[in-house]
């Protein structure tokens, strides 16, 4: 959610684009394959269940997490008619879980951070707007809405299920807001290679050996991380090393069907269990868990690539194409001096 506040204040800020060339580029990038995989994931939580129930009489899930997922399984069909048409319009994350229980990961459970992106979508232009202006009540404003929205889901939205509503996630997106423009005021600067990175990532090691280990400070270690690297130059030693390992043939092909790997694999995973448990009724645990992991590694990555070349790639050049630009280049890790 960081990055994504990065990216996306990045494309307004250097494309300017009007609203509805904004939000139809990413309506574009992001809907036809997750609607495809949403709605290929609805029989296959049959297969779902089909496989909670072998495992548990094969002695292999516990009473306890049998009820966990045959109750999830139960929502979903028991709240089709609701669930169907809130992930149409990718706005399932808005309801809390105590009033539709399932609604941000039905069927298709990765879906739920989709919806809090499209949440997202709807809205960074106009807090871009905000924080950009030269009016200093506006910045003001934005602020205030983010603290409001911030002290509003801690006090009415319930901490269950996935939390997709955009108020219960606005201070990550937040953290990716003020970074970029952090990054945007210090890029300039003449900072010396292997200063920034080196430093951030000992203070993070510091910083939460120190917190006891702390889990809910880990991810802003990390980012804190991944942003000192942006702010050291190209030709530095530690961007080289980290550009290396993502810059190589085989990272770049990841990175551009990471989008399907992220969406698909959970379906994979389902229909090769159920694959297995019918071909080998009677495997172990260790058996059928050192036949899935290859498979399931193997098939992600081959149905990822396909459905990028088929689905992703078209409609990301049909949305360039009806908003009249061509699609952008990936960026590049560190700033140019």
């Amino acid at each position: 959610m960081g990055i994504s506040g990065v990216v996306i204040f990045l494309l307004l800020d250097t494309k300017r684009e009007p609203y509805k060339v904004f939000i139809t580029r990413r309506f574009f990038r992001i809907y036809p394959v997750y609607i495809l995989l949403f709605a290929l994931a609805i029989p296959c939580s049959l297969l779902w269940q089909a496989e909670v129930l072998h495992a548990r009489d094969l002695g292999w899930l516990s009473p306890r997490w049998v009820d966990i997922y045959t109750t999830s399984i139960g929502h979903y069909w028991s709240g089709i008619w609701y669930h169907v048409p809130l992930h149409l319009l990718l706005l399932q994350g808005v309801i809390p879980e105590n009033v539709l229980p399932g609604s941000a990961s039905a069927f298709l459970e990765p879906a739920w951070s989709l919806s809090l992106e499209w949440q997202f979508y709807l809205v960074a232009p106009l807090f871009f707007y905000l924080f950009t202006t030269k009016a200093n009540w506006k910045p003001i404003s934005a602020f205030g809405a983010c603290l409001l929205m911030v002290i509003f889901s801690r006090r009415y939205i319930p901490s269950i299920g996935m939390n997709a509503a955009l108020p219960s996630q606005i201070e990550y997106f937040f953290l990716g807001w003020f970074s970029y423009f952090l990054y945007s005021s210090l890029a300039h600067l003449n900072l010396k290679g292997d200063r920034v990175f080196p430093a951030a990532l000992i203070i993070s090691v510091a910083v939460y050996k120190t917190s006891g280990k702390d889990e809910a400070l880990l991810g802003f270690l990390i980012w804190g991380v991944f942003f000192s690297l942006l702010l050291e130059p190209v030709g530095s030693i530690s961007t080289r090393f980290i550009t290396s390992l993502f810059s190589n043939k085989v990272s770049m092909w990841l990175g551009k069907i990471s989008y399907s790997i992220y969406l698909s694999h959970v379906l994979v995973i389902v229909v090769l269990k159920w694959c297995l448990f019918k071909i080998f009724p009677t495997a172990t645990p260790a058996e059928h868990y050192l036949m899935l992991t290859p498979l399931v590694l193997a098939m992600t990555v081959l149905i990822s690539s396909g459905l990028y070349l088929a689905v992703e790639a078209p409609f990301i050049r049909l949305g360039a194409k009806l908003t009249g630009g061509k699609p952008r280049p990936l960026a590049v890790v560190g700033r140019q001096n």
